[in-house]
């Protein structure tokens, strides 16, 4: 390095500071940065060209790697992501709690700049973290100081949002009170309380008439004992921004119970009902002008005023959902009589939940034929009764529904009590109701989604069944294309509604594993009528009743093992794995085990098995993947299904822009074809809320 003069202020940072932050650069800062680069870079290629001329040395080779570690480091201060300006933090942290989500703690946390943008947001606020259990009464009052002095002073004028257990003799009762002093902020409460060992929480809550100015929606759940409030209400009739009510009562109610509430409340627009009452008047409830969602849980259990059969009419009603409990005796007059009366001349969209036989079924189609003309979505939940034949929805389906643009047919989750009957011989699958919408597809022309909801436990014989049942929709759905009057279907969605691997057996009183389940594979195999026989060579002998039932134990002996119930030790564990090791390699195991990798990788940390058994039978799941590759790669121009996340089968039209590149969907999807399109419970559609609005 004779000609070399050493620049001992060259690869000084100008802005030091910067490395321990990701502060914003300023322009000013930007510029001084890109000097310092450019000086850099000019020393590298100078540097360069002195070993060319004079040969490496160890001083010019430790000068130029100081130079591009200088010039990287420099360069990443440079990158995008720091020149992004505070208001589209601002967006972006607003985007992710628009649905007053939990998450400005771990925003807070990444840095000392987003920490500071997220404390100057209010919104991100409102949501007050309420906890019920304390190890000690110091540490819960030490929280509650801190919300006080603190955590509610962030969100400012905001409407917070707090949902709170508030019995007596509990951290609740202290945290209500706390609470109480920012009423006036109130904007989504939900409250739970036991009257009973509460006499205090009425007069509580009648104190706060006139301060609720924020309050858009409330729910109360009220357990055990409810006395009568006569003045209990008010506050929330007086509320001027609240738009839904929800009120759920365990025990039984006063018989004059509208006259207590002091309805109607003409600024709501949202309604839920959840009751277990000996009786309830519903002409009060047709006074409420504005109501645009009605939820009514416990339906069957209302007894239907004796004013006569007069229609009760909701006129602003196009959301319904009604809850039939299953312990309705269905031969009373008094539980049907409800869906004769109830009449919504604007409804649109409809979500029927029952567990219930014959006789209210035969009332509920009747009901949907009344309101058929705006129908736009129709969610059909179906319960016990579907064990003897339930045509119910079949036969609704076979009435005229122009406007009709989504059909969803679920389950309710107490299935999993009523299907553990051995001696129940009845069918757990809609075929009836989809081969009934095949043949009727004319009287749905407007039909453009169906999601169909499959047990996983249907019995070997009924998977051909629904999966004809839905190639036959399909194929009468493409041949009918062509015919401009039909709107050609863009989703149909077949998802499996999974349960814990353990289930309740009311014969013996106790939980026990539930016994081989169907999965995405199974049905995406059957619907594209894979099952007779793939292909020639290998495909042809894998399809052995046998060698399926053996991997089929094999894979629910392995989703056994990470139960928490299921006591194993590590050998029993490796000796279940071993079993493994047995089985032929079959498209039967991959359709079984798709997802091992990462179930086995969970057990090897857990129970600390050796890495070559992990290893092995990893191995001998990617070769099932390399043979399976070839198929789809073979069938992808006759395919029209594909696997979307770990439980659902989608139906890919001849019109989907997905043909265009195949690849992008052979061995899955990942899309939310749900959205908002159908009715669900809990799901509150055209809620406002005023604090995002304003």
């Amino acid at each position: 390095m004779s000609n070399y003069r050493y620049k001992p202020h060259l690869l000084r940072p100008p802005f030091p500071h910067l490395f321990h932050s990701n502060s914003t650069v300023s322009d000013d800062e930007r510029a001084l940065i890109v000097q310092a680069i450019d000086r850099a870079r000019a020393e590298v290629t100078y540097l360069v060209d002195l070993e060319h001329s004079e040969g490496d040395t160890e001083g010019t080779y430790r000068r130029r790697l100081a130079c591009e570690e200088f010039i990287s480091n420099h360069e990443e201060l440079l990158h995008w992501a720091r020149r992004l300006p505070t208001e589209l933090f601002i967006s972006i942290f607003l985007c992710c709690t628009e649905n007053n989500a939990v998450i400005p703690w771990n925003i807070s946390q990444v840095c000392r700049k987003w920490r500071f943008i997220a404390l100057s947001i209010p919104q991100l606020w409102r949501r007050v973290h309420v906890r019920h259990e304390w190890s000690d009464e110091s540490a819960e009052k030490q929280y509650i100081h801190y919300l006080k002095a603190d955590y509610l002073k962030r969100s400012a004028g905001e409407g917070i949002v707090f949902s709170l257990i508030k019995h007596n003799k509990e951290p609740g009762y202290r945290m209500f009170h706390a609470l109480l002093e920012h009423a006036e902020r109130w904007g989504d409460v939900a409250l739970e309380t036991r009257t009973y060992d509460d006499p205090s929480f009425c007069t509580d809550f009648r104190a706060l008439q006139g301060r609720l100015h924020s309050l858009y929606s409330f729910q109360l759940k009220v357990k055990e004992v409810w006395p009568v409030p006569d003045l209990f209400p008010k506050p929330l009739q007086e509320a001027p921004r609240l738009r839904h009510f929800h009120l759920g009562v365990s025990e039984c109610w006063p018989t004059d119970e509208p006259d207590h509430l002091n309805w109607p409340w003409q600024q709501l627009t949202h309604l839920t009902l959840i009751h277990r009452f000996v009786t309830f008047n519903l002409n009060p409830l047709s006074h409420f002008d504005n109501l645009i969602y009605i939820s009514l849980v416990r339906l069957s259990l209302l007894e239907a005023t004796p004013d006569g059969q007069s229609k009760v009419i909701f006129k602003a009603c196009k959301y319904l959902h009604m809850d039939l409990d299953y312990v309705a005796d269905s031969t009373n007059e008094q539980n049907t009589r409800i869906l004769q009366r109830i009449h919504c001349p604007v409804l649109e969209h409809i979500h029927i939940s029952y567990i219930l036989l014959e006789q209210v079924l035969t009332r509920l189609v009747n009901f949907i034929e009344v309101h058929s003309q705006n129908l736009k979505s129709l969610h059909w939940e179906y319960g016990a009764s579907l064990r003897s034949g339930d045509t119910t929805l079949a036969e609704v389906l076979r009435s005229s529904l122009p406007q009709l643009r989504v059909l969803r047919v679920s389950e309710p989750p107490l299935i999993d009590f009523l299907y553990q009957d051995e001696e129940d011989n009845g069918s757990r699958t809609p075929c009836q109701t989809v081969n009934s919408l095949a043949e009727n597809r004319y009287l749905f022309p407007s039909l453009q989604k169906v999601y169909i909801q499959v047990h996983p436990q249907i019995k070997q014989d009924e998977v051909p069944q629904i999966c004809r049942a839905v190639r036959k929709l399909v194929c009468v759905d493409e041949e009918a294309s062509a015919d401009t009057s039909y709107h050609p279907l863009d989703v149909v969605q077949l998802e499996l509604y999974q349960k814990a691997s353990r289930v309740y057996n009311p014969r013996t009183g106790m939980f026990e594993p539930r016994g081989p389940h169907l999965d995405q594979w199974d049905i995406l195999s059957g619907l594209e009528d894979w099952a007779d026989g793939l292909q020639d060579g290998w495909e042809a002998q894998v399809r052995l009743e046998y060698e399926l039932e053996r991997v089929k134990e094999w894979a629910d002996a392995v989703g056994c093992i990470d139960d928490d119930t299921m006591e194993m030790s590590p050998s029993q564990v490796e000796e279940t794995l071993q079993r493994g090791f047995d089985l032929e390699v079959t498209d039967a195991l991959v359709l079984s085990l798709y997802d091992l990798p990462r179930k086995l990788q969970f057990l090897l940390e857990r129970y600390r098995l050796r890495p070559q058994l992990f290893s092995t039978l990893i191995d001998c799941i990617e070769r099932l993947f390399s043979q399976w590759v070839l198929l789809f790669q073979v069938q992808m121009p006759s395919r029209r299904w594909a696997l979307n996340g770990k439980d659902t089968v989608v139906y890919v039209p001849p019109h989907s822009a997905l043909y265009k590149d195949p690849t992008t969907w052979m061995f899955g999807v990942l899309k939310d074809h749900g959205g908002m399109d159908y009715l669900r419970q809990g799901c509150l559609p055209e809620l406002t809320h005023p604090e995002i609005v304003s």
